[in-house]
């Protein structure tokens, strides 16, 4: 039994299932608490609906440089399904660390490459929600010092890549925590 047999333990765990009843279209917000996971989303509501939310882990990377300036810069990429701002990050890999994982997603998605850090920075969490099925997804965080930006990369027809300083990379996330985790460098 290797770290992903861990992984299917960890999610099948997780597995809740939730049956509204409404006579009409209308939104509910739905939350339960797993532990010390609080799941809340909202969701349209039509007849009887069966929801199924699961708990999954991802790794992802921080990609951060200093300017000529001496200033520190996050590079974010784009969401293929969103193109709102988010950093590189996928599911771990059976036969990687959770951090050599972290640095191939920042090397696919995003064309840079580093130092990786082999602890975590932090974690957090956002939700993908399907027709009857919410994903909440706890991202682990390791941060890249990128020494090397290619000019060709292999999702770069997929999403766009910049450069920010720390309170507008901060801004521009949407996931509170993430953007918590980003500004915890503002004062350097």
């Amino acid at each position: 039994m290797g770290p992903r047999a861990d992984l299917d333990d960890q999610r099948s765990q997780y597995q809740l299932a939730f049956l509204k009843r409404t006579r009409s279209s209308h939104t509910r917000v739905l939350a339960v608490t797993v532990g010390s996971l609080h799941v809340a989303f909202s969701r349209v509501v039509r007849s009887e609906h069966h929801v199924v939310v699961t708990l999954s882990k991802q790794v992802g990377a921080l990609p951060m440089r200093r300017n000529r300036k001496g200033s520190l810069e996050v590079l974010l990429v784009s969401s293929r399904d969103t193109g709102r701002w988010v950093i590189p990050k996928g599911w771990p890999a059976k036969r990687m660390t959770d951090s050599a994982a972290a640095a191939r997603e920042a090397r696919q998605e995003a064309g840079v490459s580093g130092n990786i850090s082999p602890v975590t920075y932090g974690s957090y969490r956002y939700q993908k929600t399907d027709k009857n099925h919410v994903r909440v997804i706890e991202v682990a965080v390791y941060l890249l010092w990128v020494k090397k930006v290619k000019k060709r990369w292999r999702e770069q027809h997929q999403r766009q890549r910049a450069w920010f300083d720390i309170d507008t990379a901060a801004r521009n996330v949407r996931e509170p925590r993430l953007r918590a985790l980003i500004a915890r460098f503002s004062n350097e």
